[in-house]
């Protein structure tokens, strides 16, 4: 009996063992902590437009030899059916991540003038990964993991008369002479704003940098849906200006400069930043990438870095834990303070040009939560700029999103 026992032992513990060998992979999550998947909807007549920012990836070897990633395949599912496929090849993903990961480790690891958790949290939220397991290359050795910047490589856009209700990501890893493939199906929220929100400007109105341009806002974590909002008018020739000098260095020459900001809802501040030195600001004439990266690490010395590349701010928490964010805000105008209630088009502060800003200007977004590097960004629509502002024939929207630039005028409230 004891002999019977002792060979049942050890048969379970050969099987347990083929089975966890069995088991063994390259894990596939999300590089970004609480990272939400919203896509941006907009309707043309019986044409849904589905737009979503891919989620970045971290592949993780727990196979006994070295993976390295050969495909990488989007899938785009209507009502239970694949609809939509994006396909990213060997030959880009090893050479994106040759060139990024060593880049995200740095940023982790060393101290540049826009480097560390900061400048990794502006573009990437809060991230999962560690630097001291980060491959250099696309050969991820056993134990270690790799970076895939999935919302730089492809772009997910679909145009047609299904929505997208569903997507998921396939990853192909060649290890040891096989071909291995793990599928990570990706939750998509669908959000539509819990309160009434107006716009946060009156008069004539251009709204630049909206969702559907890539290279701006969309790039970074909690400012995927973020607008810049500047006034603008008619210069001699009939052509929309935002300055009344065409590159004028002096702020005061842009119309927008120092006009009244307007709490987007009813609400309680819980920030306010007012420590933004206006004579610190680059201005026009000076502003540049690199000019404007010196310039913070000049200023977090002194005021630290989150107002530095933001400058003056305030953030209100409305209801159902929304939060809306003013920045680049004039100093000395913000007229609230922490725990202030504000009300719908209450006047909060005056537009300016501080932080990293190339010109002055109004930068606002929709939040889950107040912290600008690790919130999601949320889509927001508002109830003074309907959706056919965009195009006469957009019936619907979830955020301002179709072009680069939106005009519009904004009587001021009576």
């Amino acid at each position: 009996m004891c002999k019977l026992q002792a060979v049942s032992l050890a048969i379970l513990l050969v099987c347990t063992a083929a089975q966890a060998a069995t088991e063994r992979t390259v894990e596939v999550s999300f590089l970004t902590k609480g990272k939400k998947v919203i896509p941006l909807l907009c309707r043309y007549q019986s044409i849904e437009v589905t737009d979503i920012k891919l989620p970045d990836l971290v592949l993780t070897n727990r196979l006994t030899q070295p993976a390295t990633p050969v495909e990488i395949e989007v899938v785009g599912i209507s009502g239970g059916e694949r609809i939509a496929r994006f396909l990213v090849g060997r030959k880009l993903l090893d050479d994106f991540i040759t060139q990024v990961n060593p880049q995200i480790k740095r940023k982790l690891t060393g101290r540049q003038v826009m480097d560390g958790a900061l400048a990794l949290g502006l573009g990437l939220g809060e991230t999962t990964v560690d630097a001291a397991n980060l491959s250099d290359g696309a050969v991820i050795k056993p134990g270690q993991c790799a970076v895939v910047l999935l919302s730089k490589i492809v772009y997910f856009h679909y145009v047609g008369i299904d929505k997208i209700d569903g997507l998921e990501i396939v990853v192909t890893v060649e290890s040891g002479g096989a071909r291995r493939s793990v599928t990570l199906p990706v939750p998509l929220t669908f959000w539509e704003s819990k309160n009434r929100y107006v716009f946060p400007l009156r008069g004539n109105l251009q709204v630049a940098n909206m969702p559907m341009n890539y290279l701006a806002h969309r790039q970074a974590h909690s400012q995927e849906f973020a607008l810049d909002i500047l006034q603008v008018h008619p210069d001699e020739n009939g052509r929309l200006t935002t300055c009344r000098k065409a590159d004028s260095p002096v702020l005061s020459d842009y119309y927008i400069y120092r006009r009244e900001v307007l709490a987007a809802g009813d609400g309680v501040v819980v920030e306010a930043a007012d420590a933004y030195p206006e004579e610190d600001t680059l201005g026009p004439a000076n502003w540049s990438p690199s000019a404007s990266a010196e310039n913070v690490a000049r200023l977090t010395k002194k005021i630290g870095r989150r107002l530095a590349i933001a400058g003056n701010y305030v953030v209100i928490r409305h209801a159902a834990d929304e939060f809306t964010y003013y920045a680049h805000l004039s100093q000395g105008t913000i007229r609230v303070k922490a725990g202030d209630k504000v009300r719908a088009g209450q006047v909060i502060a005056l537009a300016g040009s501080t932080g990293n800003s190339s010109e002055p200007h109004l930068h606002f977004q929709l939040m889950d939560s107040k912290d600008m590097l690790t919130a999601n960004g949320l889509p927001i629509m508002f109830a003074d700029v309907p959706a056919n502002r965009m195009n006469q024939y957009f019936i619907g929207a979830s955020s301002l999103a179709c072009s680069d630039y939106l005009y519009t005028f904004l009587p001021p409230k009576k």
